[in-house]
């Protein structure tokens, strides 16, 4: 038997005689270069400047290239094709696709707005929706469908958009973080108590966003802010590409983890003076925090 074989099995039955198992990644791409202005005129009185999503498809193109050299199964909804029926009924497809332990990637690049919220559930008065080719696709309907299909999978929400801090669904408040005197990750928010900011002093959060989902979002500014999109792109999205080509290139990408980016990320766009928003949302969002980004895990089979 050739040495490369003997490694080949031994690998085998390390991973699958030990009782683990690989988790799939179903990843969702939407691009919004293009829209029906005709319809946001008629059906909201909304005109959107299309120069600013004018790197759209530059944006899909790298989170594609992202996507496949981690072996995802992606789908790709673009322009005229991604209705909001067509986005939701994407996600529903996928919803019925995963399996406890799998991770589902929900990526958006495009317009982002608010709107009067009509439902009384947000406190700030508003819902955060993403323009799609037709019609907005409300925060709720995410929210909803996140609580239908997805409470046993580990999740990632990325959305480059203008008013993006929580186009999942908005929650009490927000998370932003800053380094502290001792190089630790230091997570701040509004409205938050006493025991709260104990913990955040620490640089850690043991207090739970309660969700029954496992979320972790990264929104491109928070809401009721405008973000950076031109024909290179979004501002969230290069910076992503840049991080992640310098830490392949030094060799160091599988020392990084998705707290680790969203540091960085922060970093990096703070230069622009955009403000990335990042939340880790629901129980297990923690430990999958520590993962390293966009790659599918070994997970114990039941």
């Amino acid at each position: 038997m050739k040495p490369i074989q003997k490694i080949l099995i031994i690998v085998f039955f390390s991973i699958f005689g030990s009782g683990l198992t690989r988790a799939n990644t179903y990843t969702l791409l939407i691009g919004m270069d293009v829209i029906n202005d005709n319809a946001y005129l008629k059906r909201y009185n909304k005109v959107y400047d299309q120069s600013g999503t004018s790197g759209v498809s530059r944006d899909i193109d790298i989170m594609n290239q992202i996507a496949m050299q981690n072996g995802h199964i992606v789908k790709e909804l673009r322009a005229e094709l991604a209705t909001r029926g067509a986005i939701l009924q994407a996600i529903s497809e996928i919803g019925v696709l995963v399996k406890p332990g799998d991770h589902f990637l929900l990526y958006y690049s495009g317009h982002g707005d608010e709107i009067p919220d009509k439902s009384g559930d947000e406190k700030s008065g508003f819902d955060q929706v993403m323009v799609a080719f037709d019609e907005y696709l409300v925060d709720d309907e995410i929210d909803k469908l996140l609580l239908k299909y997805f409470t046993k999978t580990n999740n990632v929400m990325i959305v480059d958009a203008c008013h993006s801090g929580s186009s999942y669904k908005n929650m009490d408040f927000f998370l932003d973080f800053k380094l502290n005197k001792n190089s630790k990750n230091k997570f701040m928010t509004e409205n938050m108590a006493l025991k709260q900011k104990e913990e955040i002093s620490k640089g850690k959060i043991t207090t739970v966003i309660e969700q029954p989902y496992v979320l972790l979002y990264l929104g491109a500014t928070p809401d009721g802010k405008l973000a950076i999109g031109d024909i290179t792109g979004g501002l969230l999205t290069g910076c992503l590409h840049k991080i992640i080509r310098e830490a392949i290139k030094k060799g160091d990408w599988n020392q990084y983890s998705y707290e680790t980016l969203a540091y960085k990320l922060k970093e990096l766009m703070k230069v622009e003076n955009q403000v990335l928003q990042f939340l880790e949302i629901g129980v297990g969002a923690k430990e999958f925090a520590k993962s390293i980004p966009f790659k599918s895990q070994y997970y114990e089979k039941n």
